[in-house]
């Protein structure tokens, strides 16, 4: 049986609240993944919430806001669900 280390991985995608809508997308689009995680800083990587490919159309484009540089990531992010690599021993 496959342990959850056997499957994740200490790189992925990521963006912080200083990272626009648009560049969460552009990460999305680069990743080829519809999900993103929000962090605290790039340093330390703390899980705050993640950012949707959904969260984007919804929330930004299907109500006329501009998902540019005026736009924060974090005022879409839903919050976080995190789990440790050892939470799936066999």
């Amino acid at each position: 049986m496959k342990q959850t280390k056997d499957i994740t991985s200490a790189s992925f995608p990521c963006c912080t609240p200083e990272h626009n809508v648009q560049q969460a997308a552009e990460m999305m689009a680069r990743h080829e993944c519809g999900e993103i995680a929000v962090v605290e800083t790039e340093e330390n990587l703390k899980p705050i919430g993640v950012i949707t490919d959904r969260d984007i159309a919804w929330r930004v484009v299907a109500t006329g806001k501009k998902p540019g540089a005026n736009e924060p990531a974090r005022c879409h992010g839903e919050p976080p669900v995190t789990i440790t690599r050892e939470a799936f021993r066999a």
